[in-house]
């Protein structure tokens, strides 16, 4: 079996997206101070949730409309 595209992209994504603007501190030392981050996804996995957050916030705010690399996906391609 070989990747298609939108495997191609998926995995492209997670890579850029799996520490973006990681504070440098553990879920647990985040839970443990009450960080803001902790404290806005309940501790439920507050460093993954950020992660995924904040980059789909980037790229739905995009100056330029351009940095969505999601736009041209159909509904269905989205929702996989």
């Amino acid at each position: 079996d070989t990747l298609n595209q939108q495997d191609m992209l998926s995995g492209l994504l997670a890579s850029i997206i799996h520490d973006f603007e990681h504070p440098g501190f553990s879920n647990r030392h985040l839970i443990r101070t009450s960080h803001p981050i902790a404290l806005r996804y309940n501790d439920i996995s507050p460093l993954e949730c950020h992660h995924v957050a904040e980059s789909f916030q980037v790229m739905l705010t995009s100056q330029s409309g351009k940095a969505d690399p999601l736009q041209s996906l159909t509904e269905s391609q989205y929702q996989q």
